[in-house]
């Protein structure tokens, strides 16, 4: 058969004598897995000649995805919606900075908060204010005091880099920075980290934070992120708080030169009068008079020199609304020339229409010297764009108290207006898709509910996420993932109806509201179409993704009346959705809650059976094929659940690696393995390798090959007796990390054996490449290879394979002695299964091997 193979290629025998068994597919007892079965062909070398060979057959299995949920997003996402709600209830900016301090040390758990601020016009020094968050106080009183002590110019210490750089700072280790004055009280206080960002109004530093913490945490980059945000609305909190300053001063300044030439002039008179009589002092009075008004024009013009250069707008209104004198600056805010484009027209013609009777109101109290201040929104000449703005203003009298006309200022409010719907809009709207977020999800949801109650009608709640998210972050980059989600948004809202929400609850999880449908066949045709519209490819970057979801669905009244029961339920059904496979979607069934919670409670007993030591090996025997010696033992995981009873690992393997656990379990594994081989070998049981599996996620942990080597050096076994299984899908891409960790392992002396061969992507290319030292052929080719020509092809070739490339060839699953004289009349070298022994017990294995060598405990 393989002479055959070689003479005529493999395309040819794949196609015409395989044909048969080119696809199929079947559904699993459990239902939690569909394998599909497809054979194709690749290249192989065999004796040296390289020929139109091996790629075996390719076996793709898909699992259930469960939730993944990016944490640090949502938790950074939550953490700048509550700073930006303290922030914009604050009265003033010590109490802004103040409630920024306390939520993110109340967040990250730091110790120690601070604030330094600028001098305003001085930007050569931070000055450390009284704002501090202190976990403990008494403890912390030492290093404050030095902190008040210390200047920090621009480089200097934590907050002069911040001053220098204009950008957050961390140092891993304050007590080993040369640059941090605070060594000794820091050292004293058991502060190990520092962290500090600015406060920046446009590019300017004009305050600083900085935090301390008792371990080595380096900011991630959504923290980052949120503190950017944080420094930037500070930094307008501050300038706003610098423009009112400026303007009462600039008040103060106008009233007190208005009242001295009205001063001025009362005196003249009154001078004038009383001493009319006597000429003498009529000419003495005359002079005063003179000097009077020479003194009132000096008055008059430091008053036209101030309103001119005012930033704010400031005018001048006759009480038939005609505009008598406007500064530089509102001619600015209003887009016109100069003084002459305003002058006699009257103010309502620069008002929005709603904003005139507002204006207008006001106008009458400041006639009878009422003091008020008001809100209106002026319509720029040239760009007719709204300014918000807030006038204040006040009458101006002649001598006997008739009021000549009204004197008003105008501050543009625009941009703290903008600012603060920015900040609306980050508390209730996701900041990436712009799509509402967790908390206005909440919101609708409930008004949904509360109107659908009253008019008697039904609502629906979609629960929903992507398919293989994860892997475009890992393959493509965050940049990718975040770009991918923004397109996703757009379908979503393009699939539904304008009346409907569309939420984005955290990572690749989206909700829809939707309510007042006609019947339940709207929500299904809402439903099929996103599945459709998510189906389609994205193009994201030049960089073409195959994405889809599942969607789990639940009605009110239906299925339940409260909104937090709505959510579970439409959680549960996503759940059951992907138990069905992908593109699909899932109404909320109450027969099958018992099932799905059995399942998440499979999930939550996982978490805590590594801790509480439920977890135990079992060992599989491999012997010679040629002379039945025991060559090694394959390390199996069983799980002794306390009420369950034994789970097999096709249950609660999928669980561990959906949701992160893989890779403890698989350390724990590898330690328990090699500590048992070793107290076999001291009971003076012969000795033999273990093989222990290596899962993805551990084998990518880049300390796995120090791990592997403390574990040989705790343990003190030989590290020839320990044998790595790596599958297939673990070393294809033949990244130099991947040869590089190989080598390691290699050297180390450890073995590396490709598991389940011919079952992922066979490549002749990596088998070249790595140090690989055995084959095992997977039970799914052993189990029929006496009954079916086409499995005997494929085992045959792995087996001439493995020879030409002098590794050595395991087959799994052998059950009979026809199989195993089939192996060895072919040439395998090794085989397990249960015709020798099941897996058994430590204990159990050590009695195996005693009676199968003849050895005598004791």
């Amino acid at each position: 058969m393989i002479v055959f193979l070689v003479m005529f290629g493999w395309e040819f025998v794949l196609k015409d004598y395989l044909g048969p068994y080119l696809y199929s597919d079947y559904e699993r007892e459990d239902g939690f897995a569909r394998w599909e079965f497809v054979i194709t062909a690749t290249c192989a070398a065999v004796i040296g000649v390289t020929i139109s060979a091996l790629e075996l057959v390719r076996v793709v299995a898909e699992r259930n995805r469960a939730k993944e949920v990016l944490v640090q997003r949502s938790q950074a996402d939550g953490l700048l919606q509550k700073i930006t709600a303290a922030a914009n209830e604050a009265a003033t900016l010590d109490e802004a900075m103040q409630a920024c301090l306390d939520e993110m040390c109340r967040f990250t758990g730091w110790l120690v908060g601070h604030v330094y601020r600028l001098t305003e016009g001085d930007t050569s020094e931070l000055v450390p204010t009284e704002l501090w968050c202190l976990s403990d106080p008494g403890r912390f009183e030492a290093f404050r005091q030095a902190t008040h002590a210390t200047k920090f110019g621009p480089g200097v210490g934590l907050p002069g880099r911040v001053l220098a750089t204009g950008e957050p700072v961390w140092i891993d280790d304050v007590t080993k920075d040369s640059n941090f004055l605070r060594t000794e009280p820091a050292n004293a206080a058991g502060l190990k980290s520092g962290f500090a960002f600015p406060v920046l109004m446009g590019r300017e530093v004009v305050a600083a934070l900085e935090f301390f913490s008792e371990n080595a945490a380096k900011p991630d980059g959504p923290f980052l992120d949120v503190v950017i945000q944080v420094g930037i609305q500070l930094g307008r909190v501050v300038e706003r708080e610098r423009a009112e300053g400026k303007w009462n001063r600039l008040t103060m300044q106008l009233r007190h030169h208005l009242q001295e030439t009205r001063d001025a002039r009362f005196r003249y008179e009154e001078e004038a009068t009383a001493h009319a009589h006597l000429a003498k002092e009529l000419a003495l009075a005359k002079d005063e008079m003179q000097a009077a008004f020479e003194k009132s024009e000096e008055s008059e013009q430091r008053y036209r020199v101030l309103v001119e250069h005012s930033p704010v707008g400031i005018w001048q209104i006759a009480p038939d609304g005609k505009i008598i004198f406007a500064n530089s600056a509102l001619c600015a805010l209003l887009e016109v020339e100069g003084i002459e484009d305003i002058t006699d027209k009257n103010y309502r013609s620069f008002l929005s229409p709603e904003s005139v009777p507002i204006v207008d109101r006001e106008c009458a109290n400041w006639s009878q010297g009422i003091a008020s201040t008001c809100e209106a929104t002026f319509i720029s000449r040239r760009s007719r764009k709204n300014r918000h703005v807030e006038i204040s203003g006040a009458p101006l009298s002649s001598t006997d108290g008739q009021v000549l006309n009204v004197l008003s200022t105008v501050v543009d409010l625009t941009e703290r207006k903008d600012a603060e719907a920015l900040i609306r809009k980050l508390a209730l709207n996701d900041p990436l898709t712009g799509l509402a977020n967790r908390n206005l999800f909440k919101r609708r949801l409930e008004l949904a509910l509360q109107n659908a109650n009253r008019g008697g009608h039904a609502v629906a709640l979609m629960f929903l996420d992507l398919d293989g998210f994860k892997n475009v972050n890992d393959n493509f980059g965050h940049p990718i993932g975040d770009a991918l989600l923004k397109e996703v948004a757009e379908r979503l809202v393009k699939s539904v109806r304008e009346v409907d929400t569309v939420a984005r609850l955290g990572g690749d999880e989206f909700a829809v509201v939707a309510a007042k449908f006609g019947d339940i066949e709207t929500i299904h045709k809402i439903a099929a179409r996103i599945i459709e519209c998510l189906k389609e490819v994205f193009v994201v970057d030049g960089i073409s993704i195959t994405s889809g979801t599942s969607i789990g669905i639940s009605f009110f009244p239906h299925d339940a009346m409260e909104a937090q029961d709505l959510i579970k339920n439409a959680d549960l059904a996503l759940y059951q959705a992907k138990t069905r496979g992908r593109g699909v979607y899932q109404l909320y069934d109450e027969k099958l809650h018992a099932e799905v919670k059995a399942r998440m409670g499979l999930e939550r007993d996982l978490r805590l059976a590594l801790e509480r030591g439920e977890f135990a090996l079992h060992y599989q025997p491999q012997l010679d094929l040629t002379n039945h010696d025991l060559m090694g033992v394959e390390a199996l995981i069983r799980w002794q659940h306390p009420e369950r009873g034994l789970v097999p690992p096709s249950e609660f393997i999928p669980i561990a690696e959906a949701v992160g656990l893989i890779a403890p379990l698989g350390e724990w594994v590898l330690e328990a393995a090699c500590k048992q081989n070793k107290a076999w070998q001291n009971a003076g049981l012969p000795s033999f390798r273990v093989a222990v599996n290596v899962s993805a996620d551990q084998f990518k942990d880049g300390d796995f090959v120090t791990k592997v080597e403390a574990l040989l050096e705790e343990s003190q076994m030989d590290p020839r007796w320990l044998e790595l299984e790596i599958t297939e899908g673990v070393v294809v891409d033949g990244s130099d990390e991947v040869v590089e960790r190989l080598r390691r392992l290699s050297e180390l002396g450890a073995q590396i054996a490709i598991d389940d061969f011919g079952t992922g992507y066979s490549s002749l290319a990596y088998l070249k490449k790595f140090p690989i030292h055995r084959l095992k052929i997977d039970q799914s080719f052993v189990k029929d290879l006496t009954t079916q020509p086409d499995l005997a092809a494929i085992t045959d070739a792995v087996i001439q394979l493995g020879h030409s490339l002098n590794l050595q060839v395991t087959a799994e699953g052998v059950e009979s002695e026809e199989q195993v004289t089939y192996l060895r009349a072919q040439g395998c070298d090794e085989a397990q299964g249960y015709h020798y022994s099941r897996p058994l017990p430590a204990e159990k294995l050590a009695e195996w091997v005693a009676e199968k060598y003849n050895i005598t405990k004791g």
